[in-house]
C-alpha cells in the first residue's frame, strides 16, 4: 500500500520549519514554501544527516552537516566546498 496518497501531517502543522514524520517506517521531510508543501527523504545523500535537523532557505533545505541545499525535486543545489566556477 506504499503506492497511494496519504496524510502525513495535518496543513496546520507544516510551516517554513522543517518538519520530521515517519509515515510507512520511513522518514520524511515537510516544509512549506509560499503556498507550496514539499516532502524529501529526511537523508542527506551526502553523509545521510538528517536534513529536518537544517535550515529552509527559500524553496531548498539546507543540510546541517556540510551545508549542502536541495531544491523541492531533491535535487542539490549547492555545495558549499565546490564554489562556482572549480
Amino acid at each position: 500500500m506504499k503506492n497511494a496518497w496519504y496524510a502525513a501531517a495535518a496543513s496546520s502543522d507544516v510551516d517554513d520549519k522543517p518538519l520530521k514524520v515517519i509515515l510507512h517506517e520511513e522518514e520524511i521531510l515537510l516544509f512549506r514554501h509560499e503556498q507550496s508543501v514539499i516532502a524529501l527523504h529526511n537523508r542527506c545523500p551526502h553523509r545521510g544527516c538528517d536534513l529536518s535537523l537544517g535550515q529552509v532557505l527559500g524553496a531548498t533545505i539546507t543540510c546541517p552537516y556540510h551545508g549542502w541545499r536541495f531544491n523541492q525535486d531533491g535535487v542539490c543545489q549547492h555545495i558549499p566546498a565546490n564554489p562556482p566556477g572549480t
